[in-house]
């Protein structure tokens, strides 16, 4: 999401940009400050709610939605976030000037949980930034790690790829797993120091575009296998 709503900003360089103050970034009062003070800042112009949320109260808005994964699986979520979501976020659907989201099969689920007639929604489908355009010069040779790309989220399946990894370590011994991730809390990638030796797995944080497009390239084979995924 960070990264979809960082690509349009980038195309769009004259839009003006409400944010609240860091503090007030996430969480309850993320919302109150989202729900009382963005839309007398507004003054009745036109706005872009790029993440699932926005002011009940404007209904000249277009809302990104990306998925219905907290009505569809609210067990993967806090109790507070999927309350909230459950609660605010068909009835801003339903007074927005139009819904945005980035798959048929989320305009689908959003139409049908949220009870939004799917011709109100857009599909405006993720784009290729620079880094991972088609490139001309032939693949560089492929390595012997086998990359999965997986957050803590419980939705991206890592902890089915771990554990499918550790009952395989004697059929792909020559190959070693190298989880990509934005983050690595101790919860989910606990089960990394199960599989025992060191050199069979490995977690690689927050890399760079041109790192992450280097792993996939070289990568032995690319593992994506999320049990729910509004991206596609």
């Amino acid at each position: 999401i960070t990264r979809y709503t960082t690509e349009v900003l980038a195309s769009l360089p004259t839009m003006e940009r409400l944010a609240p103050p860091p503090k007030l970034a996430s969480g309850p009062l993320g919302h109150l400050w989202e729900q009382t003070v963005l839309p007398a800042r507004l003054r009745g112009r036109p706005l872009w709610s790029p993440a699932n949320f926005g002011p009940l109260t404007v209904e000249r808005q277009a809302l990104t939605i990306y998925d219905a994964s907290p009505i569809d699986h609210p067990e993967w979520f806090s109790r507070t976030y999927s309350e909230i979501f459950r609660t605010l976020v068909p009835r801003v659907a339903s007074r927005a000037t139009v819904v945005m989201t980035i798959s048929e099969f989320s305009r689908g689920r959003i139409a049908e949980t949220m009870g939004i007639d799917a011709d109100r929604i857009v599909i405006a489908a993720p784009g290729i930034g620079p880094p991972f355009t088609v490139r001309t010069e032939p693949p560089p040779e492929r390595g012997t790690d086998i990359v999965v790309l997986a957050g803590p989220d419980p939705r991206k399946n890592l902890a089915g790829v771990l554990a499918a990894w550790s009952s395989s370590r004697s059929a792909v011994h020559c190959h070693r797993l190298v989880v990509i991730t934005g983050r690595r809390p101790s919860a989910v990638f606990g089960a990394v120091d199960d599989v025992g030796d060191d050199s069979l797995v490995g977690v690689i944080s927050d890399p760079t575009d041109d790192e992450l497009v280097g792993r996939l390239r070289t990568a032995a084979a690319v593992v994506f296998v999320p049990l729910y995924e509004g991206f596609g």
